[in-house]
């Protein structure tokens, strides 16, 4: 569910990004730099379709009890977390020596 979530966010901004930019992000500073919306958009949608696809690829192994389905999204959930998990590491030591800097 999650996946079409962000998929349709991404829809949403890519269709609508005039009226998205100009009725929200500059409503209460016309001088804001404006957000690169295309990139955004089309980062969430590509996200939203490989959340989907290993979604629905893990739920038909599981249905199937096909070993190679639920092998392919165990090891793809595993690469994700520990990608995610460096980069929280990285950000939150950015962040330390920031603070303990300043």
């Amino acid at each position: 569910m999650s996946g079409w979530i962000v998929f349709g966010i991404g829809v949403w901004i890519h269709v609508y990004r005039e009226t998205f930019v100009y009725g929200f992000l500059l409503r209460d500073n016309p001088t804001a730099p404006v957000l690169v919306l295309d990139d955004i958009s089309l980062i969430l949608i590509i996200i939203g379709g490989v959340i989907v696809t290993v979604s629905f690829l893990g739920c038909w192994g599981a249905c199937t009890e096909s070993v190679c389905f639920l092998a392919f999204v165990s090891t793809f959930a595993s690469i994700t977390n520990v990608v995610l998990y460096e980069e929280l590491t990285c950000i939150m030591r950015n962040n330390f020596v920031e603070l303990v800097i300043s």
